[in-house]
């Protein structure tokens, strides 16, 4: 293939790329509770806080990590405080992800028709364009992933010192901005321990300096908060017995093979993975994630987030498939060169064609990814802005879901936090949560307003009993707006 045929096939599958990941990107799909969060933190970064929903001091009680946020209030200093621009600034990241994808690639392989295949498969790969479209962190863990494979494979071929220092520098990144980055750091190790054994020492204290400094940096500045909330987060994913969690393993990895096509013909893919050095590195960091994050939380539904950061090895697994296994197997059938090559090359325009196909209509018309009922729709959210601008005050205490919280001008906290008033464990706040912590009294009963949505209902309920207690009594206040799933009701003691 030709340099500039190359090209141009390169720049129509970003064109595509950034096509499906931008249409109607403010309401498609529908808010997700964890971008708001995301927009409440970068806020109030922007002003020098940090600060969620009445928590003052840090952040990482959320289990947030510094990279993504800070990033994300400084993108929100050039185009402002939205849903559309965290979702923008996520698009972005997964169209620079399709590029990038498309280097490690060819530089790995050799091969540019391997490597555009792959490009144009991840361009339309539903997966992965959903969860680019949502306004998640874990996006940007791909950037760093990506990076880090082609460095490391500079270091798989010449094994020089400054390749091991980028190499472990990128994946140390990766875990300043989500923790599901300490996840890659066991086959990263296991990989320089094969190349070059006495460069484990410094690969340690690379991979180890960015969060380190970021420790560094919180203990200068509050050293008991930051303790307590890295040890309460960390605690979260413990205490769960080892039969429970080959359980959760099982159970991830069956719905995983189960749910669509892509992923288990990706992984049989793996098998053609030219060269071979790279078909293990693939491998490891694709199944090792799965594994440590699969123990202790599910791959799917609502943490089908959770592999954002894989899903471009599913496409290599594929593009192998289409680019040397099939060829392989129709070479076995007394097939030409040529001729087997023209017929994979056909398979892949065909999936492509399909493939793109659909994902433009749900681009265009609404994505169907089975969370809807726990997802906001942009519009309902926007009434409810509209009501309280006319009713809260700045002074006002609201409970809400954190989809709503960077939303409203007055002191917003959620539903969990306001059941710790009875010292009782949220699922993601504890009971202990020091008092002097909180900007203002977050118990529901002095609250002045709040907002009911199917997060409370679908979620809160089913996992918090006092959630449940306390929407049954918020239901008997006055109802000042109701749309198709959201009510608004008003504290009459207040």
């Amino acid at each position: 293939m030709t340099h500039g045929k190359t090209i141009t096939l390169a720049v129509i599958f970003l064109l595509i790329a950034s096509f499906v990941r931008l249409w109607n990107l403010e309401w498609n799909p529908a808010w997700y509770a964890d971008e708001g969060t995301h927009i409440e933190i970068a806020r109030h970064l922007m002003q020098g806080e940090n600060y969620y929903l009445g928590i003052t001091d840090s952040y990482l009680i959320a289990a947030r990590l510094p990279l993504f946020e800070h990033l994300l209030a400084l993108w929100f200093q050039f185009i402002g405080v939205s849903m559309l621009s965290l979702r923008i600034l996520t698009a972005l990241i997964g169209i620079l992800s399709t590029a990038l994808l498309y280097h490690v690639v060819a530089s790995t392989s050799g091969n540019n028709r391997f490597a555009l295949m792959t490009m144009g498969l991840f361009a339309i790969y539903p997966q992965a364009v959903i969860y680019s479209r949502f306004g998640f962190s874990y996006n940007l863990l791909t950037i760093f992933i990506l990076i880090g494979l082609w460095t490391l494979n500079r270091y798989q071929q010449a094994p020089k010192f400054k390749y091991l220092i980028a190499t472990c520098l990128i994946f140390g990144l990766g875990t300043i901005s989500d923790f599901v980055a300490f996840s890659l750091l066991p086959p990263l190790l296991l990989l320089i321990i094969k190349i070059r054994p006495k460069h484990i020492v410094i690969a340690l204290i690379a991979l180890g300096a960015p969060f380190t400094i970021y420790a560094l940096l919180e203990l200068h500045h509050h050293p008991d908060i930051f303790l307590y909330d890295l040890t309460y987060t960390l605690s979260r994913t413990g205490g769960i017995s080892l039969s429970v969690q080959i359980e959760n393993i099982i159970k991830n990895m069956q719905v995983l093979l189960t749910e669509t096509w892509w992923i288990p013909v990706g992984v049989i893919g793996f098998i053609w993975i030219q060269p071979r050095h790279f078909r293990w590195t693939v491998a490891l960091f694709t199944l090792t994630p799965v594994i440590v994050i699969g123990r202790t939380a599910a791959l799917y539904n609502l943490s089908a987030y959770y592999m954002i950061p894989l899903l471009p090895f599913v496409a290599i697994g594929i593009s192998a498939i289409i680019n040397y296994g099939l060829p392989q197997v129709l070479r076995t059938l007394s097939l030409s060169v040529v001729v087997s090559r023209r017929i994979s090359i056909g398979l892949f325009i065909i999936l492509f064609s399909v493939s793109s196909w659909h994902i433009t209509s749900d681009s265009q018309y609404g994505f169907k990814i089975g969370i809807e009922h726990f997802l906001i729709n942009a519009d309902e959210a926007y009434q409810i802005q509209s009501v309280l601008a006319d009713y809260a005050k700045s002074e006002d205490v609201i409970i809400s879901s954190p989809t709503f919280a960077w939303m409203v001008d007055a002191n917003v906290t959620d539903y969990q936090l306001s059941s710790l008033s009875q010292q009782i464990n949220g699922v993601f706040f504890p009971a202990d949560l020091y008092p002097d912590r909180l900007a203002f009294e977050v118990d529901y009963v002095q609250a002045d307003y709040a907002i009911i949505d199917t997060l409370w209902r679908d979620w809160g309920t089913v996992h918090m009993p006092t959630v449940a207690n306390m929407l049954t009594a918020i239901q008997q206040w006055e109802l000042i707006l109701q749309t198709d799933t959201i009510q608004v009701y008003h504290n009459p003691s207040k």
